[in-house]
């Protein structure tokens, strides 16, 4: 789980405790310890600046996870949410054939990425009121953030797109819409794969289903859904032939 938030936030610790999965909290690179920032090409700070190795670092890290426990390396999942799920991106592309699925909350890609070498499961989660990373894309509106930008975040529908392409997905997808929440569901992909899209109407920059608003920035939580259940019933269906 790729977060710049404390865990305990997006209750990942209890579900793991709960459901009796390994997780693994990597920590980006920043000036200090308390500023990490992950290299996602076009966002952020130190680590985008620093040209950080990230890539390698959690393909790293998943190497020491396996070495050190007993997990299943059909079943890795990455996560991640604002800067952790632009990385996430990467990483589903760059390690798409050691992936079994990913999820990313309020990131965004930049274009120009080349497909995965495999099919991976996504599930994408944005609020439309979003003021961090805008859903239709381009700088942030928050100063801080746009400075460490050196390209515009793409639209969350090119997200979608890219990983309709990148799996193969045929037909027309399947939406259902329950209040705020509208997910797009595209189920005819390739190698078992799919791609679902959680359109949140009135929701800002937050991992849903927590008390707090993500990254200490914004300030509104949001509740008409748990993120952290929802992308781990998306996980467990998902693992790699």
């Amino acid at each position: 789980a790729c977060e710049k938030s404390a865990p305990r936030e997006f209750a990942w610790l209890g579900k793991a405790r709960a459901e009796g999965f390994a997780v693994a909290f990597p920590k980006g690179a920043g000036r200090t310890p308390q500023a990490g920032t992950w290299n996602a090409g076009g966002c952020c700070a130190y680590a985008m600046t620093s040209n950080s190795n990230d890539i390698d670092f959690i393909a790293a890290l998943i190497d020491e996870v396996r070495r050190t426990h007993a997990i299943d390396p059909r079943r890795i999942y990455v996560t991640g949410m604002s800067n952790g799920g632009m990385l996430t991106h990467r990483i589903a592309i760059a390690l798409g054939d050691r992936i079994a699925a990913a999820a990313v909350v309020a990131g965004a890609m930049f274009g120009g990425e080349s497909l995965p070498a495999a099919p991976v499961p996504m599930l994408v989660m944005h609020g439309m009121k979003d003021q961090i990373v805008p859903f239709e894309g381009g700088n942030s509106p928050m100063e801080l953030v746009a400075r460490n930008q050196s390209q515009p975040f793409k639209s969350v529908r090119y997200a979608v797109d890219f990983w309709t392409r990148a799996n193969g997905c045929a037909g027309k997808p399947g939406v259902n819409t329950a209040g705020d929440v509208t997910v797009e569901t595209h189920a005819a992909c390739r190698s078992g794969s799919e791609v679902i899209f959680y359109r949140l109407a009135s929701a800002g920059h937050s991992w849903p289903g927590t008390a707090a608003a993500s990254v200490a920035i914004e300030r509104t939580p949001y509740t008409a859904i748990n993120a952290t259940e929802i992308l781990w019933d998306f996980f467990r269906r998902h693992r790699r032939p």
